[in-house]
């Protein structure tokens, strides 16, 4: 039987489709076990052999076929050392390596459409809630900022494949963010979709020398006028709540990688602006030079979850997040890691979406950096326009 999993990346400095297909291995991993997802087999083969596998891989190795990594939000739990926060059924990650790939052009349109009815949401009354029990762990010192998201459910009535929810998404090139991929689970029968903008980390070869490269994104003004968006990107960068989000988790992130390097990291620029529908965003760039020899679990153990979608201090806010959020955000604010010849990168998957192709539901989550300047109905709205900024380029 035909395997019909696949993942697609977008090469931005190439304006092309990096096309994975034909999966030699792929797995389905949780605490204490795997399922094989080429013969649905259930093994006796946790978590700890993700690392092992990684293990195999430095910064300078050569990798004839690709492999992919999907690393859930709750796969950083294990990373930190917070075991007891991940039970027996919490997914944690999926892996394929696959035999077929090839470059191809992006898709430039789209007959179909989608039309979404919201059947889950989180209403203002309930993020309140939320947000009242991180502002009161702020105001104790307990953390410097959190990351409050929500989870949010659609149906929708299409029958469509993956690879056509996917040309939805991708056929506006002039909106895809830098780290889009998509990956189809055919066993699963599940679409894991993204269209993030931002790098958990990339690595670079630089005149026979290798740099660990990170850009967090934290700072948010929507934008309702095309024409107004060099005046919102001077109040962005006049903000002060909004700076002190982004240089605390650049701050946190810098610390994480010099940890893993053993060398400073620089910042190359503080502040730089990313355009998305509806939005402006702030982002920083860091570097540190990073020895050849280095694994990559080293790097995952380092510097997942991102920071960004945390928040400071990492490790205690992570228990905050498990017992306030107290739903399982998934493939959302995970990472996904691909490795392919020299190339090694991960982004972090926010606008990102889990697709159930069978039951025709899409899972989206949204959310942002609460501090002591934050107020909800200002963090309220905000995630409500990062929803709408993702779903709006399905519709059209």
């Amino acid at each position: 039987m035909i395997n019909e999993s696949f993942s697609s990346f977008y090469l931005q400095a190439e304006h092309k489709e990096l096309y994975c297909h034909d999966p030699s291995q792929a797995f389905y991993y949780f605490k204490n076990f795997r399922i094989n997802l080429l013969t649905g087999k259930k093994e006796k083969i946790g978590w700890t052999h993700i690392l092992k596998t990684l293990r195999r891989y430095s910064v300078s190795s050569y990798l004839e076929k690709p492999i992919v990594f999907h690393f859930f939000f709750e796969f950083g739990y294990l990373c930190q050392g917070l075991f007891d926060l991940v039970d027996e059924q919490t997914p944690l990650a999926l892996m394929f390596e696959y035999e077929e790939v090839k470059k191809r052009k992006l898709f430039t349109e789209s007959h179909n459409s989608f039309h979404f009815e919201n059947v889950s949401f989180s209403s203002f009354e309930e993020y309140e809630e939320k947000f009242k029990q991180v502002y009161d762990h702020l105001l104790a010192g307990n953390c410097y900022q959190v990351n409050l998201t929500s989870p949010f459910y659609f149906k929708y009535s299409e029958d469509l494949s993956a690879q056509e929810i996917m040309r939805l998404l991708w056929k506006n090139q002039m909106q895809l963010g830098a780290y889009a991929a998509a990956t189809y689970c055919d066993s699963l029968g599940k679409l894991f979709l993204s269209n993030s903008p931002e790098c958990l980390f990339q690595l670079r070869e630089k005149k026979n020398q290798w740099e660990v490269l990170s850009f967090p994104i934290k700072g948010t003004l929507p934008v309702s006028d095309e024409s107004q968006r060099d005046e919102i990107w001077q109040e962005l960068i006049a903000s002060k709540k909004n700076q002190a989000e982004l240089f605390m988790i650049s701050d946190l992130i810098s610390h994480d990688l010099t940890k893993l390097t053993r060398n400073p990291t620089y910042a190359m620029f503080d502040k730089y602006p990313l355009h998305v529908p509806g939005l402006i965003h702030q982002f920083s760039a860091l570097k540190s030079k990073i020895d050849e020899t280095t694994y990559m679990d080293e790097i995952i153990l380092h510097l997942f979850p991102g920071g960004s979608i945390t928040g400071a201090p990492k490790k205690r806010v992570l228990t905050y997040i498990k017992n306030i959020e107290k739903y399982k955000r998934g493939f959302y604010c995970g990472s996904t890691l691909l490795m392919y010849k020299k190339l090694k990168t991960s982004s972090i998957n926010i606008r990102s979406a889990e697709v159930e192709l069978d039951i025709r539901e899409l899972k989206y989550g949204s959310g942002g950096g609460i501090t002591l300047e934050s107020s909800a109905q200002e963090e309220f709205e905000e995630m409500q326009k990062k929803l709408k900024s993702f779903m709006s380029l399905l519709k059209k």
